[in-house]
């Protein structure tokens, strides 16, 4: 299954609001025990369930565990650029999965 053979992921448009479903999910899966990298370029300096947002995909630092998922909590009309940014440096950093959320289409990415 898909979520068994991913340990950590990096959520592009997640929030510090907890109000907001991107931090519910980022909660969630913190409690269960995955690795929840945020990613949100406005919420700089900020944190997240105890960790740093990160401003893009390309800041996460390098670490010795790959990133094994990337989860889109973005408008449609920005997922096709955040597929691309996500391609090529997290591929080599054992990207196996990019997930859209419900309602997110983009038929390109």
């Amino acid at each position: 299954m898909l979520l068994e053979r991913s340990k950590r992921m990096a959520m592009v448009g997640a929030s510090p609001n907890a109000t907001r479903p991107s931090w519910m999910v980022a909660r969630y899966m913190k409690t269960r025990g995955y690795d929840v990298l945020p990613v949100n370029p406005r919420a700089e300096g900020k944190s997240l369930l105890g960790g740093p947002l990160h401003p893009s995909l390309a800041e996460i630092p390098e670490a010795s565990d790959p990133i094994d998922m990337v989860v889109v909590f973005r408008k449609s009309e920005d997922a096709g650029a955040i597929v691309d940014e996500a391609m090529e440096p997290l591929k080599a950093r054992g990207l196996q999965t990019i997930w859209l959320q419900i309602g997110v289409r983009d038929e390109a990415a």
